[in-house]
């Protein structure tokens, strides 16, 4: 395989950066060229709703020379793509039309989720541990200008994740005019933050013990080089050996009430022992080698359990593997205690303060104190061991999928897997039957696989189907009676990760028309924006699901043997079970006419009662 070129560019609230990586012949992607500049263009939309004119021949001037860059490089391929300050701009539509024409470069403004799916990749594109991290629960923060997203991992499953409307910009330019100096805006950001974190903290984290944060975004990583100016070393130091003479004044107490507490049950045990031995044996010395035995053994049997407990622990901490990446080199890190010294460091300062001691942007610091606090609630909240600022970057997601797609790098983790968890923790919040799902699941994805030289669909349009299963009957929470259009609005209103908005709206259709009237085409595409590819995925993956569902009617999981074979304009569902199938019967043919409608292959159901 020859090395092969690819750039991903991203158009921020702040920042506008490309990266160029090199996909080698060893399936590995190495970052070759970075170049960033800063345009402020989540200001421009928090203050207008729109991005200002100069911003945007700015940005085209930019692009225009990453342009050059990437020919310089002879780039195969490229990707650009804009996150929230696009997003929330009314004249975005006029943005991409215009920056398209004056560059040639067409721009993918990524929705909340998808944009969030990739801050996750971009880690596991640059950590070998990737697995090993979030087996602990790990939460993923990403703070941006207008919004702080939190993702949480726990034994190697995404939890949640879910967007906090507060961010650096917004919460500056909200509370600074309410504020009477930097104490008092750092108190009232700090109250905002508790307030949003307590309903997080009640609903998803409960009672995991959060052992990791790493932050992206926020301009925290400049924290790390204040981290090595000599004064706040010396703080640090200071901090740390106080803390560490502390530490051991507590062991050496606990030290020698432990050794009086062993000697007083060392004493005993052999007393005991003497007694017992001097009835078998009749001698004092094998009583007193009896004692001495039985102290070794005790305390043997202690170590034993202890190397037990190691070897049951298997994999090294979390904290111990995010300390280096793929390529072996230092991630940045900072302990809870050495945070603290550097953010009342900083705190205690304004930014133009700050930007002048640490030879910073004065539009950086701007940025970087509301981060500083939004971050610090965090670790309160969370009460983590480590904040890690590994400087992962959404370009490093973005390549990093290229490169799984192309088949140039080999994927060390199931993304897919995480977006199917996340979608049954909506599930359950729904309180939807988690049996019911898993089976109807199996019977569809068996039917969706059986009919792949019908159907045309992939993997992708596979993973739509799992979801909508899950997702299908999640509006009983609402109502009894209008279950469909209830899920529907849910679907929705719910960020999906790794979904773009076109594929939620898949799934919604897809639920909806499980048990309402299926429109067609002509009439529903003045209603929907979804077009007619589209429209075609909602009618197959409905068709299947139509059938699946009904072969669990009364939810009692009677058809949990199912095989399934394609012949010709036949397709034969047979079910191995002795129960009644009458309902499962009767709800089945309601739903073979528009199955047979949308493939032109009839279902037939057997039931074979002796397996």
């Amino acid at each position: 395989m020859a090395v092969k070129t690819f750039a991903a560019v991203s158009i921020g609230s702040a920042v506008t950066e490309m990266k160029i990586f090199e996909f080698t012949q060893k399936r590995m992607m190495r970052e070759i060229e970075c170049i960033s500049t800063r345009i402020n263009l989540g200001l421009d939309v928090y203050e207008q709703g729109r991005i200002s004119r100069e911003h945007v021949d700015e940005l085209c001037a930019v692009l225009n020379d990453f342009k050059r860059t990437m020919s310089g490089y002879q780039v195969a391929s490229y990707r650009v793509f804009a996150t929230s300050a696009f997003r929330e701009s009314r004249n975005k539509a006029f943005l991409c039309d215009y920056i398209e024409k004056q560059t040639g470069l067409e721009i993918d403004v990524f929705t909340n989720s998808e944009q969030r799916f990739v801050d996750y990749q971009a880690i596991a594109s640059v950590s070998a541990d990737f697995e090993n991290i979030i087996a602990n629960a790990t939460a993923i923060v990403d703070i941006s200008g207008s919004s702080t997203q939190i993702s949480l991992f726990d034994k190697d499953k995404l939890i949640t994740t879910q967007n906090i409307r507060v961010g650096n910009i917004t919460t500056r330019e909200n509370l600074l005019p309410l504020s009477k100096n930097g104490e008092h805006f750092e108190k009232l950001l700090r109250e905002l933050m508790d307030y949003e974190l307590t309903g997080f903290t009640k609903i998803y984290q409960k009672d995991r013990k959060i052992r990791n944060l790493i932050v992206l975004g926020g301009g925290l990583r400049e924290m790390l080089s204040m981290k090595e100016r000599e004064e706040i070393r010396e703080l640090i130091r200071s901090r740390e050996a106080a803390a560490l003479k502390a530490e051991t004044a507590k062991k050496e107490s606990g030290t020698v009430k432990a050794d009086a507490a062993k000697k007083e049950s060392g004493a005993v045990k052999a007393d005991a022992a003497k007694t017992e031995a001097s009835k078998k044996e009749g001698g004092d010395v094998k009583a007193e080698s009896a004692g001495k035995d039985m102290i070794s053994v005790t305390d043997g049997s202690s170590k034993e359990k202890q190397a037990g407990f190691a070897a049951k622990s298997g994999a090294p901490k979390s904290s111990d593997l995010l300390k280096k990446d793929a390529d072996g080199k230092r991630i940045p890190s900072l302990t809870k205690e050495q945070y603290e010294i550097i953010y009342q460091e900083m705190i205690s300062h304004t930014p133009d303060e700050v930007a002048k001691t640490y030879n910073l942007p004065s539009d950086l610091t701007d940025a970087i104190i509301p981060s500083a606090v939004i971050c610090r609630s965090l670790i309160e909240s969370f009460d983590v061991d480590v904040v890690w600022m590994p400087g992962f970057s959404l370009n490093d997601g973005v390549a990093y999928d290229y490169g799984v797609r192309m088949g140039l790098l080999t994927r060390r983790h199931s993304f897919d897997e995480d977006i199917l968890a996340a979608t049954r923790s909506i599930s359950k919040r729904y309180k939807a039957s988690q049996a019911h799902n898993r089976n109807v699941g199996d019977i569809a994805v068996e039917i969706f696989d059986r009919m792949k030289k019908v159907h045309g669909l992939g993997a992708r349009e596979r993973l739509l189907l799992q979801i909508a299963v899950i997702l299908h009957s999640c509006g009983k929470f609402i109502s009894l009676t209008d279950v469909s259009e209830c899920a529907y609005n849910i679907i929705l209103a719910t960020e999906i990760i790794g979904l773009s908005h076109e594929e939620r709206a898949i799934v919604a259709y897809t639920v909806k028309y499980n048990t309402s009237r299926f429109i067609y085409y002509d009439e529903l595409e003045t209603k929907t924006d979804l077009d007619e590819k589209e429209y075609m995925i909602v009618a197959k993956l409905t068709a299947i699901l139509r059938i699946a569902n009904s072969l669990d009617r009364t939810h009692q999981q009677k058809c949990g043997n199912v095989t399934v074979t394609l012949k010709e304009h036949e397709l034969k569902i047979s079910v191995a079970s002795q129960a009644d199938l009458s309902l499962e019967k009767g709800a089945f043919e309601e739903k073979v006419d528009f199955f047979e409608e949308v493939f032109n292959v009839r279902p037939v159901l057997k039931q074979r009662k002796s397996f």
